[in-house]
């Protein structure tokens, strides 16, 4: 591990937020450019798939297919994702596909709820999304990327603290519901005998 803070490992620290047009310019240079995007594509840890302008995916990573069991099948189409419109996410997409970057909060995801794609065997989880447009060379939108964080484990656990929150409240409520009644036995007892003496 480097003790160089990162960002001296830039040549130019202008270079963080380098214009699309140096980027171009960059990667144009290269030998086989499209080889090193499809490398960092596929193996990079970040689940993410491409959809063209149509909606329907046109590439997905390793990292996708390895979080969602699959890949999208070819008649998916994105922009009539019937589990985004119900929960609300449809305007995030529709977004993201007008050219801008968006950020979509942790949701449960049931891929077995979009039927007409038959993805029988896919499982629930919790994911939160970023959408970004890649624009082609004249700036329009040519393709929307949508990565990944699976969210689950952190998603399970919050719910099973609150259940577990919701138990113990129940249980001390209880408690506090027998004690008074048995406050009021003793004092009916006591209230018995008195009268009785």
């Amino acid at each position: 591990m480097s003790s160089v803070p990162p960002q001296q490992h830039l040549a130019n620290p202008s270079e963080a937020d380098l214009p699309t047009d140096a980027v171009r310019a960059r990667l144009t240079g290269l030998h086989d450019p499209a080889a090193l995007l499809e490398g960092l594509f596929e193996h990079a840890p970040v689940p993410c798939v491409i959809f063209g302008t149509n909606g329907h995916r046109v590439a997905s990573s390793r990292a996708y297919r390895d979080l969602f069991g699959r890949e999208p099948p070819p008649d998916y189409d994105v922009l009539h994702d019937g589990v985004a419109v119900r929960s609300g996410l449809a305007d995030a997409v529709a977004r993201a596909f007008s050219g801008e970057h968006v950020q979509t909060p942790a949701l449960w995801y049931e891929p077995k709820d979009l039927a007409h794609i038959g993805a029988d065997d896919a499982r629930r989880m919790a994911i939160a999304c970023s959408s970004f447009p890649l624009r082609n060379a004249h700036g329009a939108v040519a393709y929307v990327a949508v990565a990944f964080r699976d969210l689950t484990a952190e998603l399970t656990a919050r719910e099973q603290a609150e259940a577990e929150r919701l138990r113990l409240q129940a249980a001390l409520e209880e408690r506090d519901r027998l004690a008074a009644a048995l406050r009021a036995s003793e004092e009916r007892q006591r209230s018995t005998l008195e009268a009785a003496e």
